[in-house]
């Protein structure tokens, strides 16, 4: 495979995100540099060109082969001081079919359907270490939903990387240090109201240790896991 096709490769995968309107769009490298702008009149038509040929002249192979994320310049209202506004009925129609397309197209993809799957997978992990740890091996109840919690952080990480989000572009120390740093800051502030929520079940209302743990993985971790996503595995920015 050659350099420029990975650069048509996350073209492909952007291009059901696209309006089909004008517009100008970025190419940016892995340093996050813009290294081409670009403008066309139907944007979707212009990235297909850059996919659609086998052969390009060496310019725009290098410009592929160096291009790690594509941008599309978002859409930007303004209010005429004077005149009449060109904006017709036909561009909110097709603004908001775009935004629309925007939030259907995540559900269509395979990405999320695995992303649900660690999710599981995580949580059951999460379970079968406390009962290991606690029922079984009688340690504190406190020490076990954190060890059982912190392991299920790690096996999400593990898999999301290896697996979820395997195709996305290679990515650098820096990204994977914030990724960490990110999912540990999620999660781990969902496991420390956990935490806190389990020994108020316990003491407070008098509830089994089991029924607890199991009452606040069901309800607070599902909702961590989405929230570590935002911070870790977001795919463009904007």
């Amino acid at each position: 495979m050659k350099r420029s096709d990975l650069g048509k490769e996350i073209i492909k995968k952007e291009l059901p995100l696209i309006p089909k309107s004008p517009g100008v769009y970025r190419m940016i490298n892995h340093k996050d540099n813009v290294h081409y702008v670009g403008k066309a009149k139907n944007l979707p038509n212009r990235l297909k060109s850059y996919v659609s040929k086998k052969n390009h002249i060496i310019r725009t192979e290098r410009m592929l082969a160096q291009t790690h994320k594509i941008q599309e310049i978002p859409y930007v209202f303004l209010e005429r001081s004077s005149g009449k506004s060109k904006v017709a009925v036909s561009h909110y129609v097709s603004y908001l079919r775009h935004l629309l397309r925007l939030r259907i197209q995540p559900l269509r993809s395979r990405a999320l359907v695995r992303y649900l799957l660690v999710t599981a997978g995580a949580l059951t992990l999460d379970a079968a270490i406390f009962l290991w740890l606690f029922d079984l091996n009688n340690w504190n109840l406190t020490r076990s939903a954190a060890l059982a919690g912190e392991g299920g952080i790690l096996f999400t990480i593990l898999l999301h990387d290896l697996w979820t989000f395997a195709g996305r572009p290679v990515r650098t120390l820096t990204d994977r240090i914030r990724r960490l740093a990110g999912v540990h800051l999620a999660l781990g502030a969902l496991m420390f109201l956990r935490l806190l929520a389990i020994n108020a079940f316990v003491n407070w209302f008098g509830l089994n240790p089991l029924l607890a743990f199991f009452l606040t993985l069901t309800v607070v971790m599902p909702g961590g896991h989405l929230l570590g996503s935002r911070f870790s595995w977001r795919n463009i920015r904007v």
